[in-house]
């Protein structure tokens, strides 16, 4: 695990690259390509609650900069490697990182 106070030294791009960050494709639904490369820690087995809090589900979370991708939206895909991941909403963005759930 990377240590906090080497991490607080960096910049954004620096700290995602130590956290495990890939390059990837980020494309529209419609298949135009809107970054590429752009930075992209992928999770998997995530356990989150959607909406409407009544079951839990798992499911990959993508975590993007801020700075890199402006905003997500449903039904763009990202592609890291041969896997590809398509957007199903928006689970946090505060600014320096935006946190999608995939499938």
């Amino acid at each position: 695990m990377a240590d906090f106070n080497a991490l607080a030294g960096l910049n954004a791009r620096q700290q995602f690259v130590l956290l495990g960050a890939v390059p990837a494709a980020y494309r529209t639904a419609d298949g135009a390509v809107l970054i590429d490369p752009i930075l992209v820690i992928i999770q998997r087995d995530v356990t989150i609650i959607p909406e409407g809090g009544m079951a839990t589900m798992k499911t990959t979370v993508l975590h993007f900069l801020s700075e890199e991708i402006g905003t997500a939206k449903v039904d763009d895909y990202v592609i890291a490697g041969t896997e590809r991941f398509v957007v199903k909403g928006l689970i946090a963005d505060d600014g320096t990182v935006v946190q999608v759930w995939a499938s």
